[in-house]
């Protein structure tokens, strides 16, 4: 074989290789296409992935493409009566419904009683927003009260003052024994029963002189009786509470009280006599006679006898103006009672007897009385009306006596 041959022989050779190595990879990459193509569910199309065509798929004037049988067809096929239903034969992907919002964003979950946190679709709630708490809570009648005087504060009326009060005003050695008090807003008097030396009892009066002190002592007293009208001191602070619209008032009005009931209180401890104007108006006479007897028959039909003080006969003088006997006798008196109207009244006269040559200071005495067939007179009559007293437990058991 000639040097020609052997090189056209090889050559054959290798090509031959080549190709079949060629239709070898052709094959291969078939095969793996078709494995894909029987993977892939007949039924299922990408809707947005247009039919392949090759170039020598002819294409109708019209736009509709034709199919391997020749026929040629739409790109949607339609109802022509109803254009919106597509071909049952051209599967369609369903439409993602989306999530949507609820109509009323305001209605939550039901509540359920195991779990707290969910509330009640009557009541909506913005979960966001915290709830805003009051920034002014309500304030009670306890609060205040408890706030200005004390949970367990224990009011002490004016009454309970007034023995020290007396002792103050007067001798201020313990003899004297509270009588009887009148109190206004410009004006404050005390009267009391006093022991003198000689241990014979004197009646004595003293007049504050200072009417803003006066003043303190009348709202002390008023608060006391408005108490006892309430049926206690509490109980008349609540009618004071509810008596204002909001409680920064009632507060202002029991703090201006409790400042009231502090000054009265210290005025009642320590004023004493520099304050006062005082005078002794009558001392008892030593001699034995029936003092409650005398309040009896000074003591007008109808109203209550309480105290009443005689004074020691002066001596006989001659008779100008009463009796026409020549001669007569007098002693002061003073009678403390109380009227039909519920007022004390203070009644301070000279008692005229007539003298006799027979006279005795029993029968002088008993003359006043309206005993033995005689008479007496009152001269200089004076009287004291008090409207609202404050009167000494000697005094309200005489009241009590006569009921």
């Amino acid at each position: 074989m000639s040097f020609k041959e052997k090189l056209k022989t090889l050559l054959q050779t290798k090509f031959v290789k080549k190709t079949c190595m060629v239709f070898s990879l052709i094959a291969m990459t078939s095969a793996l296409a078709l494995v894909a193509i029987a993977c892939t569910p007949e039924s299922v199309q990408d809707p947005s992935s247009s039919p392949i065509t090759t170039p020598s798929d002819d294409l109708e004037e019209d736009g509709g493409t034709t199919t391997p049988g020749g026929e040629t067809t739409d790109d949607e096929t339609t109802d022509p009566e109803n254009p919106d239903i597509t071909d049952p034969e051209t599967p369609t992907e369903p439409e993602d419904p989306g999530i949507t919002e609820p109509e009323d964003p305001d209605i939550t979950e039901p509540t359920d009683p195991e779990n707290p946190d969910i509330t009640d679709p009557e009541t909506p709630v913005d979960p966001e927003e915290p709830e805003i708490e009051d920034p002014t809570p309500e304030v009670s009648f306890e609060d205040v009260y408890n706030e200005i005087f004390g949970e367990n504060y224990e009011f002490v009326p004016i009454d309970a003052y007034m023995q020290q009060f007396a002792e103050n005003v007067f001798t201020g050695n313990g003899s004297d024994e509270f009588l009887v008090a009148e109190t206004t807003p410009d004006s404050f008097v005390i009267y009391a029963n006093e022991k003198n030396s000689l241990g014979m009892d004197c009646l004595v009066k003293g007049t504050l002189m200072n009417e803003k002190y006066s003043s303190i002592l009348y709202n002390f007293y008023d608060l006391t009786r408005q108490s006892e009208a309430a049926g206690g001191f509490k109980q008349y602070m609540q009618q004071v509470y509810a008596s204002y619209e909001d409680a920064g008032s009632a507060r202002a009005e029991f703090e201006a009280i409790s400042t009231n009931i502090r000054q009265g209180t210290q005025l009642a401890t320590i004023l004493g006599r520099g304050g006062f104007d005082t005078t002794r108006l009558v001392t008892n006479t030593a001699d034995d006679i029936d003092f409650s007897a005398y309040a009896e028959e000074y003591t007008p039909e109808g109203a209550t006898p309480l105290k009443c003080y005689v004074g020691t006969m002066g001596g006989r003088r001659i008779d100008i103006d009463y009796f026409n006997t020549g001669y007569i006798d007098s002693c002061p008196v003073v009678v403390f009672y109380l009227d039909a109207e519920r007022r004390l009244i203070i009644e301070s006269f000279d008692m005229y007897v007539p003298w006799y040559r027979d006279s005795t200071t029993e029968t002088l005495y008993q003359s006043g009385l309206g005993e033995l067939g005689k008479t007496y007179v009152k001269d200089g009559l004076t009287i004291t009306t008090i409207n609202n007293p404050i009167l000494a437990e000697e005094l309200l058991a005489n009241i009590e006596n006569t009921l």
